[in-house]
């Protein structure tokens, strides 16, 4: 039996890499006979956020955390610690008996290519201006979407474009009476909520009965607590702590709405578009036009065009139907392209057919 070890910054924490990497790991063992073992860099917590099946191993490379405020150790952590870790990383994959290695994300710098491995990476992020040198330390570059393959094939010879997936189709959807918007993720900068508290402000006292929920923790939780009292909208505006239990949040609104500055392929709108939420996004570099179809199942705003963004949201809270047919259109689209067994299809050929 083969045995695939997935690498990342830390398991215990609850953003969408970490919850892509329990999928990930779900998956592989539910869909191939292989072994699991994790290898996180980092531990927030005691234990991981998200549901991983007791076959998977897990292994931690120390008991640290990058999250911090004070700067000299977040740059100690993201530089000649993090190589330390690599460093240490690279001996234990040469020691297991690991053929398979995922680097799920950017923490781990393999120093050179390791011999007998088939060393992959995912690349969740908008792609880089220049080819990176260690792109060849990888026999395949993984990207989640083929917005910029063309340019991805100048940076290396074998980029395969596998998505993010939706593990179960959930049975039940949304009602669109609820008068909820809602948007969740990590509580940091790039997540963009500071621009969706300005752009709620246009509209929140011409829809008073209604309310956005933005669910979620991180480092800039008082911070946005602090935008939110000083823009008076107490009333219209809620934080709430992120939990598990994602599906009561979704069907407790009847629109989603992200406002990320960057994103790989969000599990946010994927998860509400399969509870049948249409979702209204900024048209970023990557991600959100790969799940929304504008106009059909949702509506992608030019990037940092708040009045529009704003004024979209309003046709949706004003119109329930159009929010039932949007959310329908984009119940079906998650259903036919992000399944989990037509996307383990595609990793069975990258993992062992290459």
């Amino acid at each position: 039996m083969q045995k695939l070890m997935i690498i990342l910054r830390d398991i215990t924490e609850n953003g969408g890499g970490e919850r892509v990497c329990a999928n990930l790991v779900n998956a592989f063992l539910e869909s191939f006979k292989v072994e699991v073992e994790i290898v996180s860099f980092y531990r927030l917590n005691p234990a991981p956020f998200y549901k991983i099946l007791p076959q998977a191993q897990i292994t931690y490379l120390s008991s640290s955390t990058i999250l911090t405020k004070n700067k000299v150790k977040k740059f100690w952590n993201k530089t000649l610690y993090r190589l330390y870790l690599s460093y240490k990383a690279m001996k234990y994959i040469k020691k297991s008996h690991a053929t398979i290695v995922l680097a799920n994300d950017g923490v781990f710098i393999p120093f050179s290519k390791i011999k007998n491995i088939n060393l992959l990476r995912i690349w969740h992020i908008k792609i880089p201006k220049k080819k990176k040198r260690i792109f060849d330390r990888f026999k395949t570059i993984i990207v989640l979407s083929s917005r910029n393959l063309a340019q991805w094939q100048h940076y290396h010879n074998n980029v395969k474009v596998i998505p993010n997936f939706l593990p179960i189709m959930p049975s039940i959807q949304t009602q669109y009476d609820k008068k909820r918007i809602l948007a969740a993720g990590r509580m940091s900068t790039e997540k963009g909520f500071d621009r969706l508290i300005n752009t709620y402000a246009m509209i929140a006292k011409e829809i008073p009965d209604w309310e956005l929920v933005i669910a979620g923790d991180g480092i800039l939780k008082h911070e946005l607590q602090a935008q939110i009292e000083f823009l008076g909208l107490q009333e219209y505006i809620k934080l709430l702590p992120f939990t598990q239990d994602m599906e009561s949040l979704y069907l407790s609104a009847s629109i989603c709405v992200m406002s990320s500055y960057t994103e790989g392929f969000s599990m946010v709108l994927l998860e509400a578009g399969s509870y049948g939420l249409p979702c209204v996004s900024f048209d970023i570099e990557a991600g959100p036009k790969d799940i929304i179809e504008d106009s059909k199942s949702g509506y992608l705003i030019p990037d940092n065009d708040c009045e529009l963004y704003a004024k979209k949201l309003k046709a949706l809270v004003d119109d329930k139907n159009l929010r039932e047919t949007m959310g329908q259109s984009a119940r079906e689209i998650v259903k036919k392209k992000f399944g989990k067994e037509s996307i383990m299809l595609l990793w069975k050929e990258v993992l062992f057919c290459q």
